[in-house]
């Protein structure tokens, strides 16, 4: 599927709706749970009967019959999910109408490219082949036998091209340097289809979602800015805003967050390429269910990025929620009234803390040695300020436990939507189960789009291809020949009964005795054992 790369991911960009529809069903309340549960399977089913006519069109070798087919589908497709996304809108205000049209424009979008992408591939066939040939239906047996995909693209020539001479370090300006700290483009690398679809699914949701509560946000910061001035109003006030600059903040996070995952993605695949799987946990080892459990990848980043979202921007709530409190004098008076004596305890610590640094340069160093050699030069001085730092460190290991906790809940917050990244530590990777289908998927995804490997198999197809044995032609004179020959073989004594024009023959030999019979051109030798040879 990597020759349409861009229409299969219009494809899935086009299901984001439907996927939007399938999340509020799962969510939704529903009284009876097993008829909950038999309608979400009757609905993915449904979704995914409707747009695999797509994925057939597009992936089809008769490209002519697939644009035939697909774009009549996709055409009626596409009326009928207007006429029913309109009719939706009666009732609406203008800025709901509006809102309504933003947060459809990506799905309508790729609906279009998709009739369009139907439209190019229908001329590009005519242009080529002409408009009345029945043979664009009707292939013959040897014409779909020679229909084969290419395994080697371009690219992945160019990085088999790359492997064998290397090519020459780039300089680049300082503005496009900083900029490739987040993303580094690779000539000669294609995210696969999957991931592009993937990443195509969680742009628009995010769209989606991020411009829904951004509205409603505005609008709840309107209502209660037409209301009397209280201190109830401006509560509501400093709730509504903070969602607003906690979905602005979580949406540029999201996004980040997700070049940060394409660029860690691509740097993976480019070591597993090489054989480089240093970043995999030991317990981990190749097997045959490494393809079932990759294909839970595309769902669980679907679902990670998603839930990280919502993460993101409850954890944005709290924080701009915690800032706007400050403009309350009781909560002023609280904040500094806890800084006056936190403040000097953050200070005596952090000069605590910074003794060991120090007395282990100045007094504790042996300068015979160099500073990454560890050295005591006074074991007994180290050993009494161990002693009296094992009491004076009990404070210290509580507040750092503290720290330690809100790090941990920010960091993993920050990292949730990324599935490239375990939040396990060590030894406990193995219950991440979105990091496993990752991969899973990172090892099936090597086993089948290694450049090395493709562009080998593409030599050796051309070359079988294109240096196949000749077939063999009828000669009714060498036939001729040929039982004449096997017949004298078989039957030497025959040799002396025939006739001396064009030809001479030699003592008949015996079936137990070698010989030869010469007839023209063809000599046969006959062995002891009737063995035959044609010279």
């Amino acid at each position: 599927m990597d020759h349409d790369r861009l229409a299969i991911m219009c494809v899935f960009g086009a299901a984001t709706a439907s996927i939007l529809l399938l999340v509020f069903k799962s969510i939704s309340g529903y009284s009876n749970a097993w008829g909950k549960a038999f309608l979400l399977i009757g609905t993915c089913l449904e979704i995914a009967f409707l747009y695999y006519p797509y994925f057939g069109c597009l992936t089809s070798h008769h490209r002519i019959i697939g644009a035939l087919m697909g774009l009549p589908y996709a055409t009626v497709y596409f009326l009928l999910y207007m006429t029913t996304s309109f009719q939706k809108c009666n009732g609406l205000t203008t800025s709901g109408y509006v809102l309504f049209i933003f947060i459809e424009m990506p799905p309508i979008l790729c609906h279009l490219f998709i009739m369009g992408k139907f439209i190019l591939v229908l001329y590009n066939e005519i242009k080529e082949h002409g408009t009345f040939k029945v043979q664009f239906f009707f292939h013959n047996a040897d014409d779909q036998s020679e229909v084969q995909e290419k395994l080697a693209r371009p690219w992945l020539k160019d990085y088999v091209k790359d492997l064998m001479k290397s090519r020459p370090s780039r300089e680049y300006s300082r503005i496009e340097f900083y900029l490739r700290k987040i993303y580094n483009p690779e000539k000669n690398f294609k995210f696969s289809t999957q991931t592009l679809s993937v990443v195509m699914i969680c742009s628009i949701l995010l769209y989606a979602i991020s411009l829904f509560g951004l509205y409603f946000a505005s609008l709840y910061l309107n209502i209660v800015n037409k209301a009397a001035d209280s201190l109830l109003a401006k509560v509501r006030r400093g709730v509504a805003g903070s969602f607003i600059g906690a979905f602005i903040l979580a949406a540029i996070f999201s996004v980040f967050s997700l070049i940060r995952f394409m660029e860690n993605h691509k740097n993976n695949m480019l070591r597993m390429f090489k054989g480089d799987k240093s970043f995999i946990p030991r317990f981990m080892n190749v097997s045959q269910f490494m393809i079932g459990k990759g294909l839970r990848y595309h769902s669980f980043q679907i679902g990670y990025f998603m839930w990280g979202y919502i993460l993101l921007m409850l954890l944005f709530f709290v924080i701009f929620f915690s800032i706007f409190c400050l403009s309350f004098s009781i909560v002023r008076g609280l904040v500094a009234s806890w800084f006056e004596g936190g403040g000097v305890l953050f200070a005596v610590a952090f000069l605590t803390r910074l003794s060991l640094p120090v007395t282990a340069m100045t007094i504790f160093r042996d300068h015979n040695y160099s500073k990454d050699v560890i050295s005591i030069n006074n074991r007994n001085v180290y050993l009494v300020f161990s002693y009296f730092w094992f009491f004076l460190g009990l404070p210290m290991g509580f507040f750092s436990a503290m720290f330690r906790i809100l790090k941990t809940m920010a960091v993993g917050a920050l990292m949730l939507p990324r599935i490239d990244h375990s939040l396990m530590p060590d030894g406990f990777q193995r219950l991440d189960g979105g990091f496993n289908a990752y991969i899973c998927y990172l090892h099936v995804q090597t086993a089948y789009r290694n450049p090395v490997l493709r562009v080998f198999c593409q030599i050796l197809s051309d070359e079988t291809r294109h240096n196949r044995e000749r077939k063999w032609t009828y000669s009714a004179q060498a036939r001729a020949r040929w039982f004449l020959a096997l017949t004298l073989a078989r039957n030497p004594q025959l040799a002396s009964n025939r006739k001396l024009g064009g030809f001479k023959a030699g003592k008949a030999p015996q079936p137990d005795q070698g010989g030869c019979v010469e007839h023209g051109d063809v000599k046969i030798e006959v062995g002891r054992y009737g063995l035959m040879q044609d010279k």
